[in-house]
């Protein structure tokens, strides 16, 4: 399985959990993420707010251009899943983040690297701001 569903690979091979990514093309995966309220599944935050997402990798034919589009400004809002992940890949918690949009993208300055079809960003940091949020059983 690849790294989407067995979370991220420690360089020893391990599985280290992360978080999962959906709603944005290539279903990126990170090693951690800041800004994710915690709590019980079923509590409601309130407000608007910004999570940002680091140390990922994003896979599929549409990662470049959605790479692209919001270094340039131009990513459409969206709702967003970001699950957390245990070490066997499994989302153990859920943040949906309703009308969220990312608003900066940082790379490594290095190219991932898939055995599937090359087609793979690595990037050092994702920063998603967003009206709402609810936190859920995955």
């Amino acid at each position: 399985m690849t790294n989407q569903t067995q979370g991220i690979q420690a360089q020893d091979g391990a599985a280290t959990g992360g978080y999962r990514v959906t709603g944005v093309p290539g279903q990126p995966v990170f090693q951690d993420a800041r800004g994710l309220v915690v709590g019980l599944p079923g509590s409601a935050p309130t407000g608007a707010g910004v999570v940002t997402l680091l140390q990922g990798v994003i896979a599929g034919d549409d990662a470049r251009a959605w790479a692209a589009s919001v270094r340039d400004g131009g990513a459409d809002p969206c709702t967003l899943l970001v699950d957390r992940l245990d070490p066997t890949g499994a989302a153990t918690l859920r943040w949906t983040l309703g009308n969220a949009v990312a608003t900066s993208l940082t790379g490594t300055g290095a190219q991932a690297t898939s055995a599937e079809d090359g087609n793979e960003v690595a990037v050092e940091s994702v920063e998603v701001a967003y009206e709402t949020l609810v936190i859920s059983a995955p």
